[in-house]
Order: C-alpha cells, then structure tokens, then sequence
C-alpha cells in the first residue's frame, strides 16, 4: 500500500477538491448525508468502508419485469482509474446481501415511495405515456384498468417484502457478473515503458 504524506493524510476532500460542500440538504438519501459527511473527514481517518462509499462514480441497479417467466435485475459500478475493480464488485455485491438481512429503514421506504409516485405521476400526465399504458395492460393482462391499479400496489409494499424478494434472488448462484475494463492506450503504455 502507498504511503500517504502526512500533509495529506491529515487534510479532508473539501480542502483538496474545492469548494467544501458543507452540510447534505434536508432531503437528502442517506448516501448523499453520508458522502457529504465523508468528505469533511481527514482523508487519514477514514476507514475502508468510508472510501468504498466515495470510490464508485456511478452506481445504478433497476429491475426489468417481463411479462411471463422469470424478470432481470441489473446493475452497473463505474470505477475511477487505479481503482481495485474487485474491491468496488465486493462492495457492491455486499450492498445488496445487506438488503437480504436488514430492513430499509422507514425514510429510505418513505424515499423511495415519494420517488415511485413522483415518477408514476408524472408519467400518467403525459397523454402518449397514459396511452401506452393504457394499451400495454388492456393487450398484455386484459385490463386497462390496472393503470388506475399499479401505483397503489407499489406504495403498498413493505420494508419486509423488499427483504423477502431479495433473499429469493439476490443469491450467489443466481448472479452474473461481467466486467469491462478499457483497452490499454497503445501510446501512453509505450510511453511507461520508455
């Protein structure tokens, strides 16, 4: 492992990537509280945890649910350069056996609910989105009135089905991981090398 100079060691984010953020707004996840809170620790305080938080530049995980037979979750971690890409894969893969154990609190279900209903509403007020929608369950279930019927069942849903459902499928043995690094440039690795 580099030894960090202690001059930086003992400086924080907000000093060596101006400007300091300062506190997470009121209605911030627990994600952004927590970076925002990170970054004003000295870079020689924080643990192996801390950095795993701060080290992913775009984290994503969505589910796409098919009509019949099984559905695919995905997700993806873009890594900064010169970092471990099987320490960001373990990180990411520990966040979600977290959420086969732990209950999401009552905020992050409360978030995520706004979000859902956010985004629902939204969608449902645009005339070509209500018409897909309209269209898609009248030929796909024989019911157009589940548009009326989806947004209730969503915000209907506990903190201990979500840990349900991601005991049953966020299993080792139901998992693929691909990992995509860039090729090397040509130009700067003959540069290293000379």
């Amino acid at each position: 492992m580099t030894e960090v100079p202690p001059d930086i060691a003992a400086s924080t984010l907000d000093q060596l990537d101006p400007p300091a953020w300062g506190p997470a707004p009121e209605d911030a996840t627990t994600l952004v509280r927590r970076v925002h809170a990170l970054r004003g620790v000295s870079l020689g305080s924080l643990s192996i945890g801390d950095l795993r938080v701060l080290i992913a530049q775009d984290v994503a995980f969505f589910a796409l649910g098919f009509l019949g037979g099984a559905s695919i979750s995905a997700g993806w971690a873009t890594v900064r350069p010169g970092v471990d890409v099987d320490k960001v894969e373990a990180a990411y893969l520990e966040e979600l056996d977290k959420l086969t154990i732990e209950l999401a609190s009552d905020d992050e279900l409360a978030r995520a609910k706004a979000l859902i209903e956010a985004d629902e509403l939204g969608a449902l007020s645009r005339v070509e989105e209500r018409a897909d929608r309209l269209s898609m369950y009248a030929t796909l279930f024989d019911d157009p009135e589940l548009v009326n019927q989806m947004l209730p069942r969503y915000l209907s849903v506990t903190a201990e089905q979500i840990r349900d459902v991601a005991r049953a499928v966020f299993r080792p043995d139901n998992r693929a991981v691909l990992t995509y690094l860039p090729e090397a440039d040509a130009a700067g690795a003959a540069e290293v090398a000379a």
